[in-house]
């Protein structure tokens, strides 16, 4: 194992890759939440779990947050899964 390239990053396609790819036309502060949301869960069921999953949902609502104010327009909840 790397601390460059872990094992909970590594499978078919790199973590880093896809995650440069899905950002790579967002702004910059859109671009870094949104990575860290893929990241953690990306990695959640190798390293961190539930953990993981808290922190890619903290990461997910500030983006919804800077989403609402750029666009003008309010994201609304939905029902949670019983």
């Amino acid at each position: 194992m790397s601390a460059i390239s872990p094992e909970h990053y590594k499978g078919k396609i790199e973590a880093i890759e896809a995650i440069l790819e899905a950002v790579k036309d967002l702004p910059g502060d859109e671009a870094f939440m949104a990575g860290n949301v893929l990241k953690y869960v990306w990695r959640y069921n190798k390293k961190g779990g539930l953990d993981d999953l808290l922190k890619a949902e903290n990461y997910l609502n500030r983006l919804k947050k800077v989403y609402e104010k750029r666009n003008g327009t309010e994201i609304k909840d939905i029902e949670p899964v019983k």
